[in-house]
């Protein structure tokens, strides 16, 4: 180059083509392998693509291309937040994997290392789906008495949980849905018995309404007996209770997150959670609460007693419940300050001695249930009032003694006991009462093994037991929608 010349460039290489779409998925596998398996840098995964491949494409490029093939290493703030949020309440399984890798920061890292099971060589591991259901549905659990407390919702100083009032709405509820549900198992295709059954699903939002304390438990409860009738009735039934508890509460009430999980869970798992679930809840309940309370205590008798009925409760968590009740009870009799205080306090415990009698009679032991009748029954003699004072606590008495004569097959020994009985209830609470619809059933049911067993024909009563168990459920549907119109003019 001669002086005072001009400098000239030398002539510009092209650069090469960008990779096109096709290039791309030639070489997926290839950079997947590098960028996601080997965790090797972007900026590494680019030379060792343009060196060795031939292939060009910015950093920019790779990011986009990675993500739409969703090797995402990390993740927004707001997505981990979301991720920490649904592992600690079992909705999601964690670590998050994309072909066996985890994924997330180091903070959703460090965050999920609680929510995992490690072993002792530090690997972590899953728990099964029913293990993270039922940590949540528990969580969900004491999350709900915790703000029934806190907002004074939850009313135990009420008599209407006490087992000789007539007007316990939670347990009449659930005697009616048992009706109801023990009909429809007897015939699918009665269109009376489905719209009886649909009308115990309707008369539960006035339940949930009032948010008593026993309302969780019954539906608990009731969800079982229908899931012993066929699964798709269970679900159909936790289904209406989530809908309804997300129109009310919303959607991140303990509540509706409670019959979430029970949405999630197949039957088996269901009924394996069951007795943890409803042991939570009660202990739950007592934690709020000063000193015991009888009511819950009775309360836990008799959920337990009908969880096990239904298969989803152990017989020896049930005895060991009934057990422990018992000789609390018992114990706080013998101190009570004075003879009336332990008097006062009689009714309630020979109402859990009544549960324990139902107990011994649903696993067979009759004579073991009829000796504790027996004793029961020294009660009532020692003072000619307490029949008429305690109506109810008598009525199931004399129930339990039909019950003891059904189960023996003792069908015409039964009779005047299930008639008693009847006589009772429909005096008392009159013909479109829940406990009088049980009373007909069992009547009839009694009625109908006298017909078929023994030389035994009265036809008259069997017709007039069958149409007043109609009537009465007609007479509650009646009383159901004046209720509702009356609320609608409200």
């Amino acid at each position: 180059m001669t002086p005072g010349s001009s400098k000239t460039k030398p002539p510009s290489m092209s650069p090469k083509a960008w990779a096109s779409a096709q290039e791309w998925e030639s070489h997926r596998e290839t950079i997947t392998r590098l960028f996601w398996d080997e965790n090797r840098p972007l900026r590494e995964v680019v030379e060792i693509m343009s060196r060795d491949h031939g292939f060009n494409a910015t950093p920019k490029m790779y990011k986009a291309r990675t993500r739409e093939w969703g090797l995402k290493k990390n993740l927004k703030v707001s997505e981990t937040r979301e991720i920490i949020r649904q592992a600690k309440h079992g909705e999601i399984s964690v670590p998050l994997e994309i072909r066996g890798r985890k994924i997330g920061s180091k903070m959703l890292k460090e965050n999920l290392r609680v929510v995992n099971i490690a072993d002792p060589d530090g690997n972590h591991h899953n728990p099964p789906n029913i293990h993270r259901m039922a940590e949540a549905a528990l969580r969900a659990i004491s999350d709900y008495s915790t703000v029934a407390f806190q907002s004074a919702t939850f009313n135990f100083s009420s008599n209407d949980m006490t087992p000789y009032n007539w007007d316990s709405q939670p347990c009449t509820w659930l005697q009616r849905l048992w009706v109801a549900a023990d009909n429809v198992a007897q015939d699918r295709d009665s269109a009376a018995n489905f719209q009886n059954l649909n009308y115990c699903f309707d008369l539960f939002v006035s339940l949930l309404r009032q948010e008593s304390p026993e309302s969780l438990a019954v539906a608990h409860v009731a969800f079982f007996k229908l899931l012993t009738i066929g699964p798709e009735l269970a679900k159909v039934f936790s289904r209406f209770l989530l809908g309804l508890s997300t129109i009310k509460n919303g959607k991140t009430h303990p509540l509706t997150r409670f019959w979430l999980k029970y949405n999630e869970m197949e039957p088996d798992e269901a009924r394996r959670a069951a007795s943890t679930v409803m042991k939570a809840y009660f202990d739950s309940v007592a934690a709020h609460l000063q000193q015991s309370n009888w009511i819950v205590m009775y309360l836990q008798c008799n959920h337990s007693r009908l969880l096990h009925k239904q298969g989803a409760f152990p017989l020896s968590e049930v005895e060991a419940i009934f057990e422990k009740t018992l000789t609390k009870m018992s114990n706080d009799m013998i101190s009570a300050p004075s003879l009336a205080e332990m008097e006062s306090l009689a009714p309630d415990f020979r109402a859990v001695q009544m549960q324990l009698v139902f107990f011994l009679s649903d696993n067979c032991r009759f004579f073991e249930a009829d000796q504790l009748l027996q004793e029961i029954g020294l009660w009532w003699e020692s003072d000619p009032n307490h029949s008429q004072k305690y109506a109810v606590l008598y009525s199931v008495w004399v129930m339990a003694k039909g019950k003891i004569f059904y189960g023996l097959q003792r069908y015409k020994e039964a009779q005047p006991y299930f008639l008693e009985y009847y006589n009772i209830v429909k005096t008392t609470a009159g013909l479109s009462h829940s406990t009088t619809t049980s009373a007909l059933y069992w009547l009839k049911e009694n009625t109908l093994k006298l017909e078929t067993t023994s030389a035994t024909n009265d036809t008259a009563l069997l017709v007039k037991i069958v149409e007043e168990y109609k009537d009465s459920w007609v007479m509650a549907r009646i009383i159901k929608q004046e209720d509702i119109e009356e609320m609608s003019t409200e």
